[in-house]
């Protein structure tokens, strides 16, 4: 992935007041296991979220996942 727009999870996240937890929870909350350190690795480009993670974090962040790209 990489076109993959990493900065816009922290952004997005912190704009709806969310810390990495939340959104490692809200994520659960979607049926998709993961940890609030995977949320650290992806916001600093460390790894890439799988192809099938994307679409239900920008659910999680309330936005569309072509965002990510570009």
């Amino acid at each position: 992935m990489d076109n993959f727009k990493y900065h816009l999870i922290r952004q997005r996240r912190e704009k709806l007041g969310m810390t990495q937890a939340d959104l490692a929870f809200a994520i659960r909350q979607l049926g998709t296991e993961i940890h609030p350190s995977t949320i650290h690795t992806w916001e600093n480009g460390e790894t890439s979220p799988d192809a099938d993670k994307v679409p239900v974090l920008a659910k999680a962040l309330q936005m569309p996942t072509e965002e990510f790209y570009g």
